[in-house]
């Protein structure tokens, strides 16, 4: 029931998008600034990043992420992975 929730990892931004919740990510390494930037990049909300501009607004974050695109995006991306298990299996 969390209004913002502040994680340090890729599993905590991916738990977090998949429940729907307004989140920032603050990312101390390279390797996970890779990681979780490529799926922030991927969903088209990259704006996730906690850097030095970073300015605490509940409100404004709140509605940051239009979700309905984002999950629009999953689910293309899920669909794309059941076809191509399908493929490999038939072709087995």
């Amino acid at each position: 029931n969390a209004d913002l929730v502040l994680n340090r990892t890729y599993h905590g931004a991916v738990f977090t998008i998949l429940n729907e919740r307004s989140f920032k990510v603050y990312l101390s390494n390279e390797k996970k600034k890779k990681k979780v930037g490529a799926l922030l990049r991927e969903l088209h909300i990259p704006n996730r990043k906690i850097d030095k501009d970073f300015k605490f607004d509940l409100e404004k974050m709140r509605d940051e992420i239009d979700y309905s695109v984002v999950n629009e995006i999953i689910d293309e991306k899920r669909e794309a992975s059941i076809d191509y298990l399908r493929r490999v299996i038939k072709g087995k």
